[in-house]
């Protein structure tokens, strides 16, 4: 199976949701993150075989870049999450607000770690009235004492969801923190925004902008520049308390959702695809060895 299969937990939410056992093996690349691109790079796109997308945004780049890939569109894996009872369902905390300030990940960091987003947060939700204030951090920054600093030194709660490999409960407890809160904000929108408003929680975008070292948009002025124009809904400035209708589902891909037939079906795991499965492997290493060859003519 894929490695970025297993990201959040994905593989075995998506296996349990249809009926099948942990042990099953996903044959397909799956969209790991809600993206404003085409969900994966070119030269997966490239690969033979279907390419599992969450909704109409990724559907519609993707046909764009390569109209011949087949791509299955199934909704983010967060929606197949098993319903909560209303003794599960955390009560959030009055004018709480957990705050998802814009990480790096195993191979970027964030250019201007903390500090700055650490004091303009405590001065705006001073300002704002929240009382309470959480942050969460992905697990690299929450594991290095300086990045996490910054914010205790404020006072304020920090927390991670845990390590994105191999951590079968990081979508749940993800869906707990959001859930416990009276709102939440990013200075990025991300994944994490269309999640919290599927679970009716308002969100909006605020703080100073940041970006990843060594990219060309360190600052991340550019990425904020697109973000306030493509969701300018989301931004404090019209934020409201309220959840923009319809949004999260289009982003996360709700129509997409498949009953537990459906997504074995969408996923190859049905026996009617046995052959198909089993010979995925060797169309892809034919498919690798002809674009080196073609590589390696392109260099002659």
């Amino acid at each position: 199976m894929f490695v970025e299969n297993h990201f959040y937990g994905h593989a075995g939410l998506l296996l349990a949701a249809a009926g099948l056992p942990p042990t099953a093996r996903i044959p397909h690349r799956v969209q790991h993150g809600w993206r404003t691109d085409a969900g994966f790079a070119p030269y997966v796109l490239r690969e033979p075989g279907p390419k599992v997308v969450w909704g109409a945004r990724t559907l519609e780049r993707g046909r764009a870049l390569a109209p011949r890939a087949p791509l299955t569109a199934i909704g983010a894996p967060f929606l197949y999450l098993p319903p909560l009872s209303d003794a599960a369902r955390p009560t959030p905390r009055p004018k709480s607000l957990l705050a998802l300030p814009f990480h790096g990940w195993e191979e970027g960091r964030v250019a201007a770690g903390y500090a700055a987003y650490a004091r303009a947060l405590a001065a705006f939700a001073a300002g704002a009235g929240f009382l309470e204030v959480t942050v969460c951090l992905y697990w690299l920054e929450h594991a290095d004492p300086a990045l996490r600093a910054p914010f205790e030194a404020e006072g304020f709660g920090v927390v991670t969801m845990g390590h994105r490999d191999g951590n079968p409960a990081f979508l749940a407890t993800q869906r707990a923190a959001l859930l416990a809160h009276s709102a939440v904000t990013s200075n990025r929108v991300s994944t994490a925004t269309f999640y919290a408003l599927s679970l009716a929680r308002p969100f909006f975008l605020w703080g100073p902008p940041q970006g990843l070292a060594g990219t060309s948009d360190e600052g991340g002025e550019a990425y904020d520049r697109w973000q306030r124009a493509e969701f300018p809904a989301l931004t404090w400035e019209r934020f409201d308390g309220g959840v923009p209708a319809g949004l999260a589902a289009e982003e996360l891909g709700a129509e997409f959702v498949r009953s537990a037939e459906g997504l074995r079906e969408a996923l190859w795991l049905t026996p009617r695809y046995a052959a198909a499965r089993a010979l995925l492997p060797v169309r892809r290493a034919a498919a690798r060895a002809l674009e080196r060859v073609g590589a390696r003519r392109g260099r002659a």
